[in-house]
Protein backbone atom coordinates (compact mmCIF):
# COMPACT_ATOMS: atom_id res chain seq x y z
CA UNK A 1 0.00 0.00 0.00
CA UNK A 2 1.39 3.37 -1.03
CA UNK A 3 1.36 6.17 1.53
CA UNK A 4 -0.11 9.42 0.25
CA UNK A 5 2.48 12.00 1.34
CA UNK A 6 0.13 14.94 0.71
CA UNK A 7 -2.61 13.50 2.91
CA UNK A 8 -0.14 13.02 5.75
CA UNK A 9 0.49 16.79 5.85
CA UNK A 10 -3.14 17.35 6.83
CA UNK A 11 -3.18 14.60 9.45
CA UNK A 12 0.14 15.31 11.20
CA UNK A 13 1.59 18.71 12.08
CA UNK A 14 4.96 17.25 13.10
CA UNK A 15 7.79 16.35 10.77
CA UNK A 16 7.63 12.66 9.93
CA UNK A 17 10.55 10.43 9.10
CA UNK A 18 10.43 7.11 7.32
CA UNK A 19 13.02 4.58 8.38
CA UNK A 20 13.65 2.03 5.66
CA UNK A 21 14.72 -1.52 6.49
CA UNK A 22 14.74 -0.92 10.23
CA UNK A 23 12.80 -2.47 13.01
CA UNK A 24 11.90 -0.27 15.91
CA UNK A 25 10.55 -2.22 18.83
CA UNK A 26 8.95 -0.37 21.68
CA UNK A 27 8.07 -2.09 24.89
CA UNK A 28 4.62 -1.03 25.99
CA UNK A 29 3.67 -2.23 29.43
CA UNK A 30 2.37 -0.82 32.67
CA UNK A 31 4.95 -2.62 34.81
CA UNK A 32 8.06 -0.89 36.08
CA UNK A 33 11.34 -2.21 34.78
CA UNK A 34 14.99 -1.24 34.43
CA UNK A 35 17.14 -1.72 31.36
CA UNK A 36 16.53 -1.58 27.64
CA UNK A 37 16.36 -5.32 26.96
CA UNK A 38 18.85 -5.00 24.09
CA UNK A 39 19.90 -8.66 24.34
CA UNK A 40 16.55 -10.06 25.50
CA UNK A 41 17.67 -11.25 28.90
CA UNK A 42 14.96 -11.16 31.55
CA UNK A 43 16.01 -10.77 35.17
CA UNK A 44 13.27 -11.17 37.74
CA UNK A 45 14.11 -10.15 41.28
CA UNK A 46 12.16 -9.70 44.45
CA UNK A 47 12.32 -6.36 46.19
CA UNK A 48 9.83 -4.80 48.54
CA UNK A 49 10.41 -1.13 47.71
CA UNK A 50 11.93 -0.51 44.31
CA UNK A 51 12.74 -2.62 41.31
CA UNK A 52 16.27 -2.90 42.67
CA UNK A 53 17.86 -1.24 45.71
CA UNK A 54 21.08 0.71 45.11
CA UNK A 55 23.44 -1.84 46.73
CA UNK A 56 21.81 -4.67 44.75
CA UNK A 57 22.01 -2.65 41.54
CA UNK A 58 25.77 -2.18 42.00
CA UNK A 59 26.25 -5.89 42.71
CA UNK A 60 24.08 -6.90 39.74
CA UNK A 61 26.05 -4.54 37.49
CA UNK A 62 29.25 -6.31 38.54
CA UNK A 63 27.66 -9.70 37.84
CA UNK A 64 26.55 -8.55 34.38
CA UNK A 65 29.95 -7.02 33.60
CA UNK A 66 31.61 -10.34 34.47
CA UNK A 67 29.81 -11.93 31.50
CA UNK A 68 30.21 -8.95 29.18
CA UNK A 69 26.78 -7.40 29.70
CA UNK A 70 25.51 -3.96 30.72
CA UNK A 71 22.26 -2.95 32.41
CA UNK A 72 20.90 -1.86 29.02
CA UNK A 73 21.37 -5.40 27.69
CA UNK A 74 18.82 -6.82 30.14
CA UNK A 75 15.43 -6.00 31.54
CA UNK A 76 15.01 -6.18 35.32
CA UNK A 77 11.57 -6.46 36.86
CA UNK A 78 9.82 -7.15 40.12
CA UNK A 79 7.00 -9.59 39.52
CA UNK A 80 3.44 -8.44 39.83
CA UNK A 81 1.14 -10.97 41.39
CA UNK A 82 -1.15 -10.99 38.37
CA UNK A 83 1.66 -11.23 35.81
CA UNK A 84 3.11 -14.57 34.79
CA UNK A 85 5.77 -15.96 32.51
CA UNK A 86 3.45 -15.89 29.49
CA UNK A 87 2.96 -12.16 30.02
CA UNK A 88 6.72 -11.62 30.40
CA UNK A 89 7.44 -13.71 27.29
CA UNK A 90 4.93 -11.72 25.26
CA UNK A 91 6.19 -8.40 26.60
CA UNK A 92 9.96 -8.89 26.63
CA UNK A 93 10.66 -11.93 24.36
CA UNK A 94 13.45 -13.26 26.58
CA UNK A 95 16.13 -15.57 25.26
CA UNK A 96 17.38 -16.23 28.80
CA UNK A 97 15.77 -15.79 32.21
CA UNK A 98 17.46 -15.36 35.58
CA UNK A 99 15.37 -15.59 38.75
CA UNK A 100 16.96 -13.90 41.77
CA UNK A 101 15.10 -15.00 44.89
CA UNK A 102 11.94 -15.88 42.97
CA UNK A 103 10.65 -19.44 42.95
CA UNK A 104 9.81 -20.62 39.42
CA UNK A 105 6.20 -21.44 40.34
CA UNK A 106 5.72 -17.81 41.48
CA UNK A 107 5.84 -16.66 37.86
CA UNK A 108 3.89 -19.55 36.44
CA UNK A 109 6.58 -22.08 35.57
CA UNK A 110 4.70 -25.34 35.91
CA UNK A 111 5.38 -29.03 35.32
CA UNK A 112 9.14 -28.67 35.77
CA UNK A 113 11.27 -28.35 38.85
CA UNK A 114 14.20 -25.97 38.61
CA UNK A 115 16.49 -26.48 41.60
CA UNK A 116 18.40 -23.52 42.97
CA UNK A 117 21.69 -22.91 41.14
CA UNK A 118 20.70 -24.98 38.13
CA UNK A 119 19.79 -24.03 34.59
CA UNK A 120 16.80 -25.76 33.02
CA UNK A 121 15.04 -25.10 29.74
CA UNK A 122 11.43 -24.07 30.04
CA UNK A 123 9.57 -23.64 26.74
CA UNK A 124 12.95 -23.52 24.96
CA UNK A 125 14.25 -20.72 27.19
CA UNK A 126 17.11 -21.40 29.63
CA UNK A 127 16.06 -20.43 33.16
CA UNK A 128 18.55 -19.96 36.00
CA UNK A 129 17.01 -20.06 39.48
CA UNK A 130 19.23 -18.65 42.24
CA UNK A 131 19.07 -16.96 45.63
CA UNK A 132 18.30 -13.26 46.03
CA UNK A 133 21.10 -10.77 45.40
CA UNK A 134 21.66 -9.93 49.09
CA UNK A 135 22.12 -13.60 50.00
CA UNK A 136 24.58 -14.18 47.16
CA UNK A 137 26.49 -11.00 47.90
CA UNK A 138 27.24 -12.13 51.46
CA UNK A 139 28.16 -15.77 50.71
CA UNK A 140 31.35 -16.69 48.85
CA UNK A 141 30.20 -20.25 48.04
CA UNK A 142 27.00 -18.90 46.47
CA UNK A 143 29.01 -16.40 44.42
CA UNK A 144 31.09 -19.29 43.09
CA UNK A 145 27.96 -21.31 42.28
CA UNK A 146 26.49 -18.29 40.49
CA UNK A 147 29.68 -17.80 38.49
CA UNK A 148 29.70 -21.47 37.45
CA UNK A 149 26.14 -21.15 36.16
CA UNK A 150 26.76 -17.82 34.43
CA UNK A 151 29.69 -19.30 32.49
CA UNK A 152 27.36 -22.07 31.32
CA UNK A 153 24.48 -19.67 30.52
CA UNK A 154 26.61 -17.16 28.59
Amino acid sequence: MEINQHALKFIFNETLFRIENSVVQAIETDINFLGKNEKNILIITKSHKEILEDNSKVFLSKILNSVGLQLDDVVIINPKKEANLTFYNNTFSPKKIILFGIKPFEIGIQNIEIPTYEIKDYENIPVLHIDDLNTIQSDVSKKKALWTNLKQLF
